[in-house]
């Protein structure tokens, strides 16, 4: 069964400018008594129950003993974290097999989960089951301000299975007032194939799988997961094609 996934901070593969923010929070607070009320912040910087994998870790890794941070295994500790920064292998297989890397619905999950301003999404096909498989990574961005971006086919056809698939975020963003469009590409200019998402142009995914239920859970599929400079370089090539007559806007919920 496919399901948001949460793993553990070294896990997550952070971005360097989430590593650069949480090891300077951790180090100001070395000498210090420190409690769990005082990583609040982490909830901000890592997403939902950041702050309780954050504590748990720092206390596995001897960093958090008797009340304060210890700096020789905190620095332990954050190396291990960078080490988590390399690029991973993203993999949706078949059942009985087995990739080495993350999986694509993980892979995905953590780089919306690490957006804090911008997303931005492509996926020439969209199908409900894949949607939902997302849906409360995506919700949760759009929640805490996070302006999403989608491309995809068909979006602009009210009755095509794409443009339904993504009817019920886009009523929840109207609910919430935030900050969702989207685009079609323009068939007579050529069809889409690439798939990705940047979150804030510091982290990509990009791979094989659409955002569709046999994309995200049995088909064969492979991805990977890129920092900067890449993320940055991958989002002006979407800031192109936004502004080019392969797409046409659709929907902003949000002005």
């Amino acid at each position: 069964m496919l399901d948001r996934v949460r793993r553990p901070v070294m896990s997550m593969n952070l971005t360097d400018h989430q590593l650069s923010r949480m090891a300077g929070a951790l180090w100001a607070r070395v000498g210090q008594r420190t409690a769990y009320h005082d990583l609040v912040w982490a909830d901000d910087l890592l997403g939902s129950g950041g702050r309780d994998i954050l504590w748990a870790e720092l206390q596995a890794a001897g960093a958090l003993k008797e009340g304060e941070i210890q700096p020789r295994p905190l620095a332990g500790y954050l190396a291990q974290c960078s080490a988590a920064l390399e690029t991973q292998l993203l993999w949706t297989l078949p059942q009985g097999l087995q990739g080495q890397g993350l999986s694509y619905v993980e892979g995905l999950a953590q780089t919306i989960q690490s957006a804090q301003r911008e997303l931005l999404l492509m996926s020439p096909f969209i199908a409900a089951g894949g949607v939902h498989v997302m849906e409360r990574d995506l919700r949760d961005a759009l929640h805490r301000g996070v302006h999403v971006t989608l491309i995809g086919h068909d979006l602009g056809d009210m009755s095509s299975a794409q443009s339904r698939a993504i009817e019920t975020l886009r009523q929840e963003a109207e609910r919430m007032v935030a900050a969702f469009r989207a685009y079609t590409a323009n068939h007579q200019s050529g069809l889409l194939h690439a798939k990705l998402a940047v979150a804030d142009r510091e982290r990509v995914v990009l791979g094989s799988a659409n955002m569709t239920g046999h994309g995200l859970g049995i088909n064969f599929e492979v991805g990977v997961v890129l920092g900067e400079p890449h993320a940055g370089q991958v989002a002006q090539t979407y800031d192109q094609l936004l502004n080019s007559a392969l797409v046409s806007h659709v929907f902003t919920t949000r002005v």
